[in-house]
């Protein structure tokens, strides 16, 4: 979670920047930038399953702070979509 908290601090310039505070700013920045959500790219809700299923095993995982698990990547898939 220390890397999180270092990436919040990064993120929005502020040395005591907590993880609320950089979801709070990439939510400020994905919304000013009007970047769209995984259904603009045609992906179904009934996708997540398959995609979490092939995430998981796939190298770029490792290397997450945090391991993520199948409940865990189907709530960013559904944050995301």
């Amino acid at each position: 979670l220390s890397r999180y908290a270092e990436a919040a601090q990064l993120l929005t310039g502020m040395p005591a920047a907590s993880l609320d505070d950089g979801h709070r700013h990439l939510s400020e920045l994905v919304s000013a930038m009007n970047i769209p959500g995984l259904r603009t790219s045609g992906i179904a809700r009934d996708d997540f399953a398959t995609i979490a299923a092939k995430a998981s095993p796939a190298s770029s995982m490792k290397g997450n702070p945090v391991p993520l698990d199948t409940p865990a990547l189907l709530r960013i898939l559904e944050e995301a979509w």
